[in-house]
């Protein structure tokens, strides 16, 4: 895996932007536009690549209590399962107009997001009787380069991307002439979207479910 370190990136920039002398954009200034950057990136591959930075965390239900904290890293859900004789099996979202469907404690077999915690919840449907164990399956968030040994893995040489993005927004604030900069990062964007077609060729991420039917016991488990 090729990686580059954040200082590394703070050069490139620099050269190419003729910001080696600038006394203004010192190296924290710098490392924002980076970081504001790699966030574009990683928003950017997420949205085109599904699944690409995709995790999972387990966390256990406390009895009698609707709610479980989603993860600290948590960006955007992807999905919560339960693990029922040793099998995982997928909870339903439902909306605040279906929360009383359900009987007031039992098994979770829903859930909904909400506030509190970190970075937000999930209310369980009903509301666990004993302790369950729940799975997160979501996209998390970027990580934010601070030292300069830290890295950044160069996906299919994209860190021209965030060179690129870092600069457009330093020549903004400079009022230098943007139009370039800003076709050379639309270029590099036009590149990433369309690569990922050809990511997974053998079996696109977009298929149709093909598991219907394998957990018609679910009903049953409850």
């Amino acid at each position: 895996m090729a990686t580059i370190t954040l200082s590394s990136l703070r050069d490139i920039i620099r050269f190419r932007g003729n910001y080696e002398n600038s006394t203004k954009f010192t190296s924290a200034r710098i490392d924002s536009e980076i970081n504001a950057a790699l966030a574009e990136l990683h928003e950017l591959m997420a949205d085109t690549y599904e699944g690409y930075f995709d995790t999972s965390t387990t966390t256990p239900t406390v009895a009698a209590q609707e709610h479980v904290d989603l993860p600290a890293t948590f960006w955007r859900l992807r999905g919560v399962d339960i693990l029922i004789s040793g099998k995982y099996r997928e909870l339903t979202q439902i909306g605040f107009g279906e929360r009383n469907h359900f009987q007031t404690s039992g098994r979770p077999q829903a859930y909904r997001t909400a506030a509190g915690g970190a970075r937000g919840r999930l209310i369980l449907y009903p509301t666990p009787n004993a302790v369950e164990t729940i799975r997160i399956n979501f996209v998390p968030t970027v990580t934010a380069l601070s030292a300069d040994g830290d890295t950044f893995e160069v996906y299919n040489a994209w860190s021209d991307y965030i060179v690129c993005g870092a600069l457009l927004r330093m020549d903004q604030r400079e009022e230098r002439p943007l139009a370039e900069r800003q076709q050379e990062l639309e270029r590099l964007r036009q590149r990433i979207v369309k690569a990922a077609g050809s990511r997974n060729a053998a079996e696109p991420p977009y298929l149709v479910n093909r598991t219907t039917g394998v957990w018609d016991d679910w009903e049953g488990d409850f």
